[in-house]
């Protein structure tokens, strides 16, 4: 489901921001909703991609504010 990819990009978030590779850990992401439980085991290389286009775009958002 699409809240499924968009804790993948949380997940993204948490690995650019503390520096971990999805390959060193294990990922397991829930959902809690409705008495229900969705889990969902990404694969390393879907968080690899996810981190890959923030970076990239980062560096772009970043030279549009310098003028470039």
């Amino acid at each position: 489901p699409a809240s499924m990819k968009q804790l993948e990009v949380y997940c993204a978030l948490f690995c650019l921001e503390y520096g971990y590779s999805p390959n060193d850990i294990q990922i397991e992401l829930r959902i809690y909703q409705n008495d229900e439980i969705l889990i969902h085991v990404p694969h390393e290389e879907d968080i690899l991609y996810i981190m890959e286009k923030i970076m990239i775009f980062d560096k772009r958002i970043d030279q549009i504010k310098m003028g470039g």
